[in-house]
Parts: C-alpha cells; structure tokens; sequence
C-alpha cells in the first residue's frame, strides 16, 4: 500500500530455495501456507503493507522464527 518491500520466500533450512522480490505500493505477492517468509522496509518512508488470508486461518499457527519487535 506504501512503501518498498523486500519479501523472502522459501522452504524450511533449504537456502537452495529461497528467493528475495522486491515490492512497490501496487504489487502483489501470493505466499503458500506453510512457506516461511520474512518482509523487510528497504526504502526510506514508512512501509504499510494489507495482508489477507484465505481458508481457515488460526494466529495461534504463527511461528515466529525471528522478530525484532519483540512479538512472540
């Protein structure tokens, strides 16, 4: 929605697998359950991003594998 974003996609431990796209206000990116993925500001305003969820969705599901603000 604002911004620019650099999302990581990939498989579990498999740095074979993993990719880096880089987003701008208006893009879409599609992430399949299960794929860990990571999403990183890399401009200089202030990143808003909408998420939507398709299908049964739980938050007590969310591994956190790192986060920087302390959620866990």
């Amino acid at each position: 929605m604002q911004g620019e974003a650099k999302v990581c996609c990939g498989e579990r431990d498999d740095a074979e697998d993993i990719t880096f796209q880089r987003l701008s206000s208006g893009d879409k990116i599609t992430i399949p359950c299960g794929i860990l993925h990571q999403i990183e500001n890399v401009g200089k305003e202030v990143l808003i991003i909408h998420e939507e969820h398709f299908g049964y969705y739980d938050e007590k599901d969310i591994i956190r594998l790192q986060d920087d603000f302390g959620r866990t």
